[in-house]
């Protein structure tokens, strides 16, 4: 597996990491068996959510033992500082870690979401104060709008950010990479076969993905 440099984390994570939305379908066993799998064969980059209903429970489960051979990212959305801390304490609960490598705030697809949360009291608040207190080691964002999270990119407030990515949604290449490589901030890409919609093309998909500094 093809390790890469998460921008200025300096974490060295997979070029192909485990997304935690379709683990919900299958039964448990399946699906810590099937994260297993995939850390076995040196993906090492696992993201989760809250809001994603039995996804951290699971990767609980499947990291047991292997804590240390992991990076982890989850998010939320909550809006203000003290839910945000309240999120990021139930995350570690369930996750049954002391700390999470990366955790995100969730969806910010309008710059007025993002306004309110790094205003004063606002969720990014809670988030530095996660950080201080070592419970996350790196802020990030994530959305659906490649020019909104450019501008938040700028702002130099973030570590990361996870984006809608593929060579038909391409559109991050306009501003948010060039972005992101100014900033050295790390790029995590959702959806790279589209929602399985470029699956009987996951090689070529996959390869013009891992073209470009993600």
């Amino acid at each position: 597996m093809q390790m890469r440099r998460l921008g200025r984390t300096g974490l060295q994570v997979s070029c192909i990491g485990f997304g935690g939305i379709p683990i919900r379908r299958p039964p448990t066993e399946e699906a810590v068996r099937l994260y297993r799998q995939a850390m076995d064969l040196g993906v090492n980059y696992l993201d989760t959510a809250r809001g994603y209903e039995r996804g951290e429970e699971r990767l609980a489960q499947a990291i047991k033992g292997r804590r240390e051979q992991v990076i982890i990212a989850s998010k939320t959305g909550a809006a203000d500082a003290d839910k945000m801390l309240e999120q990021v304490e139930e995350s570690l609960r369930v996750l049954q870690t002391d700390y999470i490598d990366i955790y995100k705030y969730h969806g910010i697809c309008e710059l007025d979401v993002w306004q309110k949360a790094s205003a004063p009291g606002g969720a990014m608040d809670g988030l530095k104060k996660a950080r201080e207190q070592g419970k996350i080691r790196f802020i990030g964002v994530s959305g659906h709008n490649g020019d909104v999270l450019a501008e938040i990119v700028r702002g130099g407030e973030v570590d990361v950010v996870l984006v809608i990515y593929n060579y038909i949604a391409n559109a991050p290449e306009e501003n948010l990479l060039p972005a992101c490589k100014e900033m050295d901030v790390g790029v995590t890409v959702m959806k790279p076969l589209g929602r399985s919609v470029l699956g009987a093309q996951a090689d070529l998909a996959l390869r013009y993905v891992l073209e470009h500094d993600v």
